[in-house]
């Protein structure tokens, strides 16, 4: 039961690390593959927007 707990978190913070490479690309395809998820659609759907405001305001 950690382990799933776990790896949503570990997941779930890879969407806001991508800002890196890919930025709203990577959180849009964890939102794809994970849409089953709440806990990972929801922060990917979140680090998608933040990646695409802090786009816009650079």
């Amino acid at each position: 039961m950690t382990k799933n707990i776990n790896m949503e978190y570990v997941l779930a913070s890879l969407t806001y690390i991508s800002f890196i490479i890919l930025p709203v690309l990577v959180p849009l395809i964890f939102a794809i593959i994970f849409r089953k998820n709440k806990f990972i659609l929801f922060h990917s759907i979140q680090a998608m927007f933040i990646h695409i405001i802090n786009i816009m305001l650079l």
